[in-house]
């Protein structure tokens, strides 16, 4: 597993903004079609659906996990919720 830390020095304003702009306004929605998925099918899709908006907010959320105005102990949790989704949804290293 990656180190946060290491992972937050690699991240820019620019970068996250970029992601940001990019992300499709359909992964924010969830439409059901005429036929109606069962219900597997239907648990995997939001589950794809939180891993497409969490690689979005991941680096967001290293960014907040660095800030000095953060409580120690809020960094740790934000942290161990960045470990705990990274384990859900394998992201790529920026």
């Amino acid at each position: 597993m990656e180190d946060i830390m290491e992972t937050s020095k690699n991240i820019t304003f620019e970068q996250v903004d970029e992601d940001i702009k990019r992300v499709n306004s359909s992964i924010f929605s969830y439409d059901l079609d005429e036929t109606s998925p069962t219900s597997d099918e239907k648990t995997l899709n939001e589950i794809l659906q939180v891993c497409q908006i969490y690689g979005v907010v991941r680096p967001i959320l290293i960014l907040f996990s660095e800030l000095s105005l953060i409580p120690l102990r809020w960094k740790a949790l934000l942290r161990i919720f960045i470990q705990s989704m990274d384990t859900v949804c394998p992201v790529k290293s920026l």
